[in-house]
């Protein structure tokens, strides 16, 4: 696996990506990106001879009010799940396709997205990559050693098959003492998604959880949820700064998590398309929506 995503990068390392700022998601089949894969040849022949691609994948999508001409195109970054052509498991990797969007007006020069009247996609870069497989530390113990929150994988109830449909599941516990667990406090179920990381905010009245889409589709975006202790909710923190760029993120005391948010000022694969956002939780928890 780690050889097939050293080949890609090598073959496609021609820049950063470049989409429109505004765009919506929206689903497409592989047959629409294969005449923007065979700008580069050898890509695409190391894609058709190793790889087995899912035929419906994820795109971003020009809406209406970005421009109504252009309105339902997909755009880069365009991402499907794949797997090594042979093998026995399931779809474990995501293959992204990132191309720069080149947009013109009704005399063919170059434009903004929203004069634009038509568009051309040009191939800058194959990302392969494995799928998302879940926190390495799955519990958590608050600092006040009050709580002990726990996380797992759970499959589809019906689709138990599919892992691209797999979801999360956090069980809170009351905590008795360092070796003993009391009843349950809370639990709450998200996805199709699975947690990257998890955190108990220093004051403990918090716990933020950053996540991966399971079937690895928008791998540049990890929604993040927050528990809190006081009202037992789950809430989506994206909702409420914007998509969220980096698994990563760390704590200020007592309660202002540190995350990495896309900037719209900058095009997506530019240096600056995501910036620093502190967010104090005790006063933004209440503006975020529940995760249903």
């Amino acid at each position: 696996m780690k050889s097939i995503a050293i080949a890609v990068c090598l073959l496609a390392a021609l820049g950063a990506s470049e989409v429109f700022s505004q765009s919506q998601g929206g689903s497409l089949d592989f047959s629409d990106v294969k005449e923007l894969l065979n700008q580069q040849p050898l890509i695409a022949r190391f894609i058709t001879e190793s790889l087995e691609v899912r035929h419906v994948g994820d795109a971003a999508r020009i809406g209406y009010g970005d421009n109504p001409v252009l309105a339902g195109i997909r755009v880069s970054p365009f991402s499907f799940d794949a797997k090594v052509k042979g093998s026995r498991a399931g779809y474990d990797l995501s293959l992204v396709i990132e191309a720069k969007v080149e947009y013109f007006d009704e005399n063919g020069k170059p434009t903004d997205l929203r004069r634009a009247k038509a568009l051309k996609q040009v191939l800058q870069r194959i990302v392969l990559k494995a799928n998302a497989t879940g926190a390495s530390d799955p519990t958590a113990q608050s600092p006040d050693k009050r709580f002990f929150a726990a996380t797992r994988r759970v499959p589809d109830p019906d689709y138990i098959w599919k892992r691209d449909l797999d979801r999360f599941r956090l069980v809170v516990f009351r905590q008795k003492s360092d070796d003993e667990l009391g009843d349950v406090f809370a639990k709450h179920e998200g996805g199709p998604r699975l947690v990257d990381k998890q955190l108990w905010s220093p004051d403990s009245k918090f716990f933020v959880l950053s996540t991966a889409s399971s079937g690895g589709h928008s791998p540049w975006h990890f929604d993040t949820c927050v528990f809190s202790v006081a009202d037992q909710t789950l809430r989506r923190m994206d909702d409420l700064v914007g998509p969220i760029t980096d698994p990563q993120f760390h704590f200020e005391p007592p309660d202002t998590v540190v995350v990495r948010v896309r900037d719209y000022t900058h095009e997506f694969g530019d240096p600056g398309d995501s910036k620093t956002v502190k967010v104090v939780l005790h006063d933004a928890f209440g503006k975020m929506a529940k995760v249903q």
